[in-house]
């Protein structure tokens, strides 16, 4: 410790200092506030100058000029949106989406003018980063054991639910990487990496989570075909075993789902014990074993309702959107319950605190597990299914959304809506499939499908050719660190518009930054 503080010490200048504030800020703003991005912009601008105070104003020039082509390629859609405007009928809006872009011109062009970094800076960089995630962990983790009903999208203050997952997958991989090849800080490094993938199971951040599994299989399969150590067999096989149990786990809850239980091969009771009619739709409409529109007594279920609680059924619940008449019944029914007056009775007080945060099943209430989301994606796909039902349903509505674009694109198949104008002709096209949904967002969650809808097959294969040309002008396919951000980004923008979102852009335009201005410290500092 004592010998690093002196390195510090003799290799770093009050301008380093200095820059690695910046970067610092840009960090912070990247994952939690886009008034420390604001800042940071602010801040650049002085590292920008004091450059050129430091080294003069033709070197710096020089800089720029040497770096060009990649400040080129990590903004092109700033670019692409520019040339877009020409052709946009919505011009305030076009501009107005440029400004919004800015991250993605700033962030290169500081990187290409204080970099190359010293090694000792390149270290605290990362460390702050590494250090962003566990303070995101820490309040996240904080407010999840404090609330039993805290919302596990929103529970770090001004981080995106997708954005901070892969962040968070980013760090837990590039930490196994490094003790991996550099052999130190081995068990710190696997220390933080096994509490930041509980933090991800615990909160169910499956983007973050699914990332991880495709990118593991993918490195053990590299490692297989490279390195047949004895040791690779085995992780191989624990991996493939501990897959078959989750994919026996799956299909055992899936059947648990949607296959009803026993008492309903039976011949159905007519009347409750109270002598009123029960109703037995024949819907198929199944959840946890159980047919929800069977055994329904709605008579019972609001006289009984509001007898207990002093509510109606017609009112909203006390902490979500929704009536109590949307909840009580597919709760009872995900209990094994009739919907009758004996089963209003048989609920507990923690099942009416349940229904009162708007749970409409049991299982939904379940923490420290990924099953809540996997029944949430099979009543989605089930009710998707058999009505055609969209609202209030995040999966399917990706699904319709990307649908929908597809449409908008097969209209403007060489160049796109134009900048400004995918929005309107997005929500247009949705009006004329699904009325009313277009009142919510409709961006189809997917930055290369937005991207093709905005500027068309020009801007769609510009785009992915600068996805590439970096990495081939860099020679980064052999770099372990820049192919785990390669292909987690990818999965990125496959699950979101990423490079529309503020976090999205800081992500993307501060990692390619890096590795674009500071391959060789990289390389000598983390791969060996």
């Amino acid at each position: 410790m004592k010998n690093e503080l002196q390195s510090l010490k003799e290799n770093l200048r009050i301008k380093d200092y200095y820059n690695l504030l910046v970067i610092l800020v840009l960090i912070a703003g990247m994952m939690y506030s886009p008034f420390l991005v604001t800042l940071g912009f602010a801040l650049s601008l002085f590292s920008i100058v004091w450059e050129i105070v430091a080294i003069g104003f033709k070197p710096v020039l020089n800089k720029i000029r040497q770096g060009l082509p990649y400040i080129f390629c990590i903004a092109i859609l700033v670019v692409l949106d520019i040339l877009s405007v020409g052709w946009s009928t919505d011009k305030s809006e076009a501009w107005s989406i440029v400004w919004h872009q800015a991250p993605l011109f700033v962030i290169p062009l500081l990187f290409c003018v204080i970099s190359p970094f010293k090694k000792e800076l390149l270290d605290l960089v990362v460390l702050g980063y590494i250090v962003g995630i566990i303070w995101g962990i820490v309040w996240g983790s904080t407010v999840y054991l404090m609330d039993e009903y805290a919302d596990s999208r929103k529970l770090i203050l001004g981080a995106r639910n997708i954005a901070y997952s892969m962040k968070t997958a980013f760090a837990i991989i590039i930490l196994c990487i490094y003790a991996y090849l550099t052999r130190r800080h081995k068990k710190k490094c696997i220390g933080l990496s096994l509490c930041f993938l509980a933090f991800l199971l615990a909160t169910q951040m499956m983007s973050g989570l699914i990332t991880l599994v495709l990118f593991t299989f993918v490195a053990l399969f590299y490692f297989l075909l490279k390195k047949k150590t004895v040791y690779t067999k085995v992780l191989s096989l624990l991996l493939v075993l501990a897959l078959c149990g989750a994919g026996v786990w799956i299909v055992k809850q899936y059947h648990s789902y949607f296959f009803p239980k026993e008492e309903y091969a039976k011949n159905l009771d007519a009347e409750t014990k109270s002598g009123n009619k029960y109703i037995n739709y024949d819907d198929g409409f199944v959840e946890n074993g159980y047919y929800v529109n069977k055994y329904l007594c709605k008579e019972e279920v609001e006289v009984e309702w509001e007898r207990r609680t002093g509510k109606k059924t017609s009112d909203k619940c006390e902490n979500a959107p929704y009536t109590y008449g949307e909840v009580i019944y597919r709760y009872m029914n995900s209990k094994g319950l009739r919907k009758d007056k004996e089963s209003v009775w048989q609920l507990t007080d923690r099942d009416l605190e349940n229904i009162n945060q708007g749970y409409a099943n049991v299982v939904y209430a379940e923490r420290f597990s990924i099953k809540p989301r996997l029944y949430q994606t099979f009543y989605e796909l089930e009710r998707f299914a058999n009505s055609g039902e969209v609202s209030e349903m995040s999966l399917v509505q990706r699904f319709v959304w990307t649908k929908n674009a597809c449409k908008v694109i097969s209209q403007n198949f060489v160049f796109g809506t134009g900048i400004g104008d995918e929005q309107k002709a997005l929500k247009t096209q949705l009006d004329r499939d699904y009325p009313g949904l277009s009142k919510v967002d409709v961006d189809p969650h997917n930055q290369f499908v937005y991207t093709f809808a905005g500027m068309g097959l020009f801007g769609l294969a510009i785009f992915v050719f600068s996805l590439l040309y970096i990495p081939f002008k860099k020679r980064l396919w052999h770099n372990p660190y820049y192919l785990t951000f390669f292909v987690l980004f990818i999965c990125y923008m496959l699950s979101e518009s990423a490079l529309r979102m503020v976090s999205g852009m800081m992500f993307y335009a501060f990692i390619l930054s890096l590795f674009s201005f500071n391959k060789e410290t990289i390389e000598k500092s983390y791969l060996s």
